[in-house]
């Protein structure tokens, strides 16, 4: 038996150990093979492959990857993505996810992949976070946004696409849902004067940005000698001068 923060963080010595007692799968079945498996270590199938597929020690282990049914690293990377970015806390709990993220900063690698799966994966847990059927999602990716944005993780250029993305996608206001916007300025990825200057922001955004004590009033009146600003910022700066 392991658990997904072994296989994250075990040496070639460990994870040969893990899988010295697991017996080859006789399924022929590409994902029945891996759950046969996934079974007798008590983890489920995400668990199993994105355990190994972030561990860069797997890479090495070709006896381990093929009692999987893979004849690469390469290839147990790609379910690995697919699986990562569509798993929305079904069998990644929050609790995976967080360890992941701890994980990833101490390995250069894996953060770099990691980071470039991010905007695929919380676009898919933005509509999941809609639906009736998903009522605790908002509360674990407001965990996920926080781990990401209090770590080396969340980069300017990472920021800047989230608030364009959202801008330009007209979806739900997820940056208010979650705070992203404080979330960007508290942990200093983005000056909340540069932001406060954009067009892509709401009204709402705006004014987080001023309470959070980075944008003075002189800013504030920079900004409404621009014409094009919607009326709705110009009533919400205005109401803040008075």
């Amino acid at each position: 038996m392991a658990s997904f923060t072994q296989l994250l963080n075990a040496s070639p010595e460990d994870l040969l150990r893990i899988f010295y007692r697991v017996k080859p799968s006789s399924n022929a079945g590409f994902v029945a093979k891996i759950d046969d498996v996934a079974a007798q270590l008590d983890l489920n199938h995400a668990q199993l492959i994105c355990g190994l597929g972030f561990n860069p020690q797997i890479a090495e282990l070709v006896d381990v990857i093929s009692v999987l049914g893979f004849t690469s690293p390469k290839l147990l990377c790609y379910r690995r993505d697919e699986l990562f970015t569509h798993d929305v806390y079904d069998q990644l709990s929050i609790d995976d996810v967080l360890d992941l993220y701890t994980h990833c900063i101490a390995e250069q690698s894996i953060l770099l992949e990691t980071q470039s799966l991010l905007p695929a994966r919380l676009d898919e847990i933005e509509t999941a976070a809609t639906k009736p059927s998903k009522p605790n999602t908002v509360i674990s990716y407001k965990m996920e946004l926080h781990a990401i944005y209090s770590s080396t993780i969340a980069t300017e250029p990472f920021a800047e696409r989230r608030i364009l993305s959202k801008q330009q996608s007209g979806s739900p206001p997820t940056q208010i849902w979650c705070d992203e916007i404080k979330l960007i300025t508290e942990n200093e990825v983005i000056p909340p004067g540069n932001l406060f200057f954009s067009d892509q922001l709401s009204p709402a955004e705006k004014l987080v940005l001023i309470e959070s004590g980075g944008v003075n009033v002189s800013m504030i009146k920079n900004r409404m000698q621009n014409t094009a600003i919607t009326e709705a910022e110009r009533d919400m700066l205005e109401d803040h001068l008075r």
